[in-house]
């Protein structure tokens, strides 16, 4: 039979324990890198797609507004078009009505 002494006993009932612990700590510290090392790399794909949305937000912001000016020139254009036509009409309008009221004022025009 083999005999152990006091130290020897202490180390052999503790070890397995400690061998428990320092394999959870080993396990959580190999955990804990690898989960820095996951952050890390999820950090840098958004920062990448942040980027890649930005440009795409300043591309289609451009996009608008070159859109919105050309359609607000075409609007003003069609607007002056108008404006042109009404105001031709108006013109002649009163020139009839100019005819009518000198018609009717007239002294030499008898009914």
């Amino acid at each position: 039979m083999i005999q152990l002494n006091v130290t020897q006993l202490w180390a052999l009932v503790a070890g397995g324990p400690i061998a428990m612990v320092l394999t959870v700590l080993v396990g959580i510290l190999i955990n804990n890198a690898v989960g820095k090392s996951n952050m890390a790399g999820l950090k840098s794909e958004i920062q990448r797609v942040e980027g890649i949305l930005t440009s795409e937000l300043k591309r289609a912001e451009g996009e608008l507004k070159s859109e919105v000016k050309r359609i607000e020139g075409e609007l003003k254009s069609e607007l002056k078009r108008i404006e042109g036509v009404l105001g031709a009409k108006i013109d002649a309008l009163t020139v009839r009505i100019k005819a009518l009221e000198d018609e009717i004022h007239s002294p030499l025009v008898k009914r």
